[in-house]
């Protein structure tokens, strides 16, 4: 199976090994985190996702967000997107609000 996005917000690595994981921001900036440096992956209905890498935390809000965690938690999330708009398209989908990325010594 080859690398696809499930909606506009989530792109599945399917049988490619994925080294990092990518972050797009809308404004088009990106960052590129390590497998490698992950160490947790929690979500909770009301805080969303929460990433611990070695030099950064990550947070990702956003709608119906299982999908997304699921993929991160066996790293084959290849990259994840925040949406170009806050309109939910198909409600079916991963939609992901933002995206906050802080190094570690800043929390």
């Amino acid at each position: 199976m080859a690398p696809e996005w499930i909606g506009p917000c989530l792109r599945l690595a399917g049988e490619a090994y994925a080294p990092s994981l990518i972050l797009r921001f809308r404004d088009g900036r990106l960052v590129a985190l390590a497998y490698a440096y992950l160490s947790g992956v929690r979500m909770s209905p009301s805080d969303g996702i929460e990433l611990d890498f070695v030099s950064y935390s990550v947070s990702i809000q956003g709608r119906r967000l299982l999908a997304v965690f699921e993929a991160l938690a066996i790293h084959g999330a290849m990259e994840l997107a925040e949406s170009s708009t806050k309109f939910d398209e198909n409600e079916k989908d991963p939609l992901i609000e933002s995206i906050t990325v802080v190094p570690t010594q800043a929390r």
